[in-house]
């Protein structure tokens, strides 16, 4: 299966840019990658693992969030500079937001702590 996947990223300088395409050529089955606009990467390749993708990416350049993924077909290439208009005309209304398991908020800046009260301490200590 074949895909196209657009992630955000903060690319801020030239080395930014060139960092995000190394990357993004050292992940298994990226067969081609390009730069669109000032901040989107675009991966295309053979069953690429997104999310690791943009794990290298958020741990090597900075903020990085999947735009979308999409399957690509032989016919479908042909008409691509038509799909993401319709697409972003159908998803003005609502943007719904999926965040995978082990994934934080960026916004997210709660740490839970428990404080675990033990009745009978007993009386050695190894520090």
């Amino acid at each position: 299966m074949r895909q196209k996947i657009v992630v955000k990223v903060q690319m801020n300088h030239q080395n930014c840019r060139k960092k995000a395409l190394q990357i993004a050529a050292s992940i298994y089955g990226v067969d081609e990658m390009k730069i669109e606009g000032e901040d989107q990467l675009a991966v295309m390749g053979e069953s690429v693992d997104s999310i690791r993708l943009v794990r290298r990416l958020r741990k090597k350049v900075g903020h990085a969030y999947i735009l979308s993924l999409n399957e690509v077909t032989p016919d479908s290439q042909q008409q691509q500079p038509q799909q993401p208009q319709q697409q972003e005309q159908e998803n003005s209304g609502s943007n719904p937001t999926y965040f995978p398991q082990g994934f934080h908020h960026p916004n997210n800046h709660f740490v839970e702590y428990r404080v675990i009260d033990d009745p009978a301490p007993s009386p050695c200590c190894q520090m």
